[in-house]
């Protein structure tokens, strides 16, 4: 009789559960809250870089065979630039927006002031490889490198001319 005494005056805790669950879901959500304030513009970005990427998909062509892909050439960086009293150089890369197999042909516009001092053309079937422009002509204070074609198996290029100068 005695265990049956101490079992029935053991207070009740049925509605503790319910607060306990009510507290964790409250400090979920806040957690969540945060990270989506913090994280929303970079979230916002990758669903407008999937929007971008999407519309390098034209409608099919008119010939009829089928949906026309196109790809652009995404960016242009000039890595290094040296301009000795004998020579001048520019190392280039490039990114495509088909993936990391596309072929870019640049020109390379070497000038002194208002001067042209050499125009050199440069192809390389890896972008994002350091790829160079070289003049034997020095005094070179500025280069001009525009993509002048891009080419990526399955796919046309889009013809949007990207270029970068240094300094």
């Amino acid at each position: 009789m005695h265990n049956l005494r101490n079992v029935q005056n053991t207070p009740k805790e049925d509605g503790q559960g319910l607060v306990e669950y009510a507290l964790i879901l409250t400090l979920v959500g806040t957690v969540v809250i945060a990270i989506l304030l913090l994280l929303g513009p970079t979230v916002g970005n990758v669903f407008s870089n999937v929007t971008t990427n999407l519309k390098h998909t034209s409608a099919p062509s008119s010939g009829g065979n089928g949906p026309t892909n196109t790809f652009g050439v995404s960016s242009l960086n000039i890595n290094e630039f040296e301009s000795e009293s004998h020579e001048s150089k520019a190392k280039w890369t490039a990114s495509c927006s088909s993936g990391p197999v596309c072929t870019v042909s640049v020109q390379c516009v070497f000038r002194n002031g208002g001067t042209i001092k050499g125009i050199v053309n440069s192809t390389t079937s890896n972008p994002s490889h350091k790829t160079k422009c070289e003049i034997s002509s020095g005094g070179v204070t500025k280069v001009i490198i525009t993509v002048t074609n891009a080419a990526s198996a399955g796919y046309t290029w889009d013809g949007v001319t990207p270029s970068a100068t240094a300094p």
